[in-house]
């Protein structure tokens, strides 16, 4: 991500984090434990943070997740309109949270979802939009970056051979599809 002027990296999170953890089947609520912060940046007292989501195998079509996760936060939307950056397609959601104003977008790249919520304490003018625009454009996401096995099922189990030999236990992790 290319920041614009005055805008300094708050945080960034080496960790990609468990990605798939629960049963397929198994229902998605957007939740504040799922969602992986990856860089945070701020210019005074605006600040924006990309971050993605670590159930991606459970979750709903980014436009789903966009909606699910604006609720979290509690975006209250007044424009939604259909994005493209990061090489993926998704959702622009304009609003506000609570007295700040606030944009969030979410977009797939490849099995991932990526999102980012900027906010600031005032309706944004062109110049910080355009500002904004720039750094989501500059985005790369990098669908192979994750480990092949760092999204799968963690499954294990127990075991009893026929010869009467103690139960043993094994384990093996399952790529999501």
């Amino acid at each position: 991500m290319a920041l614009a002027d005055g805008w300094e990296i708050d945080a960034v999170n080496d960790d990609l984090g468990r990605v798939y953890e629960d049963e397929p089947g198994l229902a998605w609520a957007a939740s504040t434990d799922s969602i992986v912060d990856l860089i945070s940046v701020a210019r005074g007292d605006l600040a924006m943070g990309v971050f993605r989501e670590g159930r991606f195998g459970l979750a709903p079509d980014v436009f789903e997740w966009d909606t699910a996760i604006a609720d979290l936060l509690g975006v209250q939307p007044n424009i939604d309109l259909t994005v493209e950056w990061a090489g993926g397609r998704g959702e622009s959601t304009r609003g506000r949270l609570g007295t700040a104003y606030v944009r969030h977008e979410s977009v797939a790249v490849g099995d991932q979802l990526i999102g980012v919520v900027a906010i600031s304490p005032e309706q944004p003018d062109e110049q910080l939009d355009n500002e904004v625009s720039a750094m989501i454009g500059s985005i790369v996401v990098d669908p192979e970056a994750l480990l092949p096995l760092s999204h799968g099922l963690d499954v294990s189990g127990f075991a009893e051979p026929d010869d009467g030999s103690s139960t043993f236990e094994f384990s093996f992790i399952v790529p999501p599809h």
